[in-house]
């Protein structure tokens, strides 16, 4: 990466700078992959891509359906505009408060916008709470 000092102006290379900016991204793939099977078995979903997969919301509901147990009569199933996807997604996000999901500061819009590492952040929230709170419930 190339950053400029305040003092000369002149460019300065950061060669740390690319290995962590690398190592974040792979990071961030395999998390990727990792949630997308553990969604992909809960749901019968191919998850492939979670910005595009997620932001209508049907594919998170029927996960927090499966995951819950509760079922939702009414929603956008083809949602057209992005109020639809973020009523979609709010109502996921409804079910998860109600089965006492930690959520912290992740909203109906930054779902419906794509926002990955948000995303990421609260399937890992359901998998700590439906996966490895029963896997150290059975141990």
């Amino acid at each position: 990466a190339v950053v400029s000092t305040q003092s000369t102006g002149q460019p300065v290379h950061l060669p740390g700078y690319q290995t962590i900016r690398r190592s974040e991204t792979r990071w961030i793939q395999i998390q990727h992959r990792t949630f997308a099977k553990w969604v992909s078995q809960h749901t019968g979903n191919n998850i492939e891509n979670f910005k595009i997969d997620f932001i209508d919301g049907t594919v998170f509901l029927k996960l927090m359906e499966v995951l819950s147990g509760k079922s939702v009569k009414r929603y956008h199933m083809f949602p057209q505009s992005i109020t639809q996807r973020c009523d979609n997604v709010q109502l996921a996000l409804d079910i998860c408060r109600s089965e006492d999901v930690k959520l912290i500061n992740i909203g109906a819009q930054d779902i419906a916008g794509g926002s990955l590492k948000l995303i990421l952040g609260l399937v890992w929230c359901l998998i700590q709470r439906y996966h490895l709170t029963t896997v150290s419930v059975s141990v």
